[in-house]
């Protein structure tokens, strides 16, 4: 199960390599690294390996694409951020914090948590690492549920002889975050979250939202709108129409959605849509989403702008986007595409 888990976990997020050096390093610390001298340990490095290989292959033929996103993603985000950002975000919750704390005392200095030291370790040598990784703090927020696990049962230990305390201790934990609940997960519709929020429109309309709320929205309606641009052609142009999407969202939202209206798959070349290749078509007609006006000038000789898409709930950027409709190309995306990968992770 480790060997499943920890494979699986690495096709989706190679920061999964942090999680496993963390539990390695803590099991040093288990029963005088007991484990490290059992073979099922290394079967299951082995099976996780075996798991991951097909991405090792992959990142070797196509020349190791992950160093390039973390490199871009250095230069645009993480190598901006303060040096104790890291360590200040884990104050955003602060009654889970304080309880995790008590769980990594009660794991080194508790009779009954010892035990479980190792994974106390383990912990903190994630922590440090992501720290001087320059990560964003909430990379570090799926440790808590462990923490806090322990922690209560430290808590329920120190008030055994006045067990009303316990309730107390839960009150103190729940209550603060009762009013925050609608934040972290979107339990009331967007209506009454805003309501909630006492949120007023700007002067263009949009209410500013998390991202998390944000970003469920525009999508549905971006498909439609491309949906009756297509639909608006006649039956020989539709065989020779693509759709082409500024970012991988965009294009994301028209691969999904776009089945209910049996569209064609769309091109983009942001991130790993690039790899799925240029349009199949003449390229004669195309609808683009999110493309700018200067691109399209450089790339049609026809175009008509239909409609500029907005919505009061998305994200800035995809609010204010351009759809455009147009012919005669006047250069070749399948013959540009190869020199288009450098756009890739823009």
């Amino acid at each position: 199960m480790l060997g499943a888990v920890a494979g699986l976990g690495m096709m989706n997020k190679f920061t999964m390599v942090v999680w496993i050096a963390g539990v390695v390093g803590g099991l040093l610390f288990y029963q005088r690294a007991r484990l490290l001298r059992e073979k099922w340990l290394y079967l299951a490095g082995l099976l996780a390996f075996l798991l991951f290989v097909p991405n090792l292959i992959w990142q070797y033929q196509h020349d190791y694409p992950i160093l390039k996103h973390f490199r871009k993603l250095g230069e645009l985000q993480l190598d901006h951020l303060e040096p104790f950002a890291f360590g200040k975000d884990q104050l955003e919750l602060p009654f889970t914090l304080a309880v995790s704390l008590i769980g990594i005392y009660g794991m080194f200095a508790d009779a009954q948590l010892k035990q479980y030291r190792s994974i106390a370790i383990a912990v903190l040598m994630i922590f440090a690492a992501m720290w001087a990784m320059h990560s964003k703090g909430y990379y570090f927020f799926a440790t808590y549920p462990v923490l806090f696990a322990a922690g209560a049962v430290k808590l329920e230990k120190m008030f055994s002889r006045k067990p009303v305390w316990n309730y107390v201790a839960a009150l103190i934990v729940i209550l603060p975050v009762i009013p925050f609940i609608p934040d972290a997960i979107p339990v009331l519709p967007v209506e009454k979250y805003v309501r909630y929020k006492h949120k007023k429109p700007g002067e263009d309309g949009r209410i500013q939202l998390s991202s998390d709320y944000a970003d469920m929205f525009g999508w549905e309606e971006q498909v439609k709108l491309v949906d009756s641009v297509y639909r608006s052609l006649s039956p020989e142009e539709q065989q020779h129409c693509f759709i082409w999407a500024e970012n991988y969202g965009e294009a994301g939202a028209l691969q999904i959605l776009g089945k209910r209206y049996n569209l064609p798959a769309p091109i983009s070349i942001h991130g790993s849509f690039w790899l799925w290749g240029p349009p199949k078509t003449d390229e004669s007609v195309c609808i683009s989403i999110g493309i700018e006006k200067e691109v399209m000038q450089r790339i049609y000789k026809e175009f008509q702008l239909v409609r500029m898409i907005t919505h009061p709930y998305a994200i800035d950027e995809e609010n204010n986007i351009p759809v455009y409709i147009a012919r005669k190309p006047l250069v070749s995306l399948k013959a540009k595409w190869k020199e288009l990968e450098k756009y890739v992770f823009d």
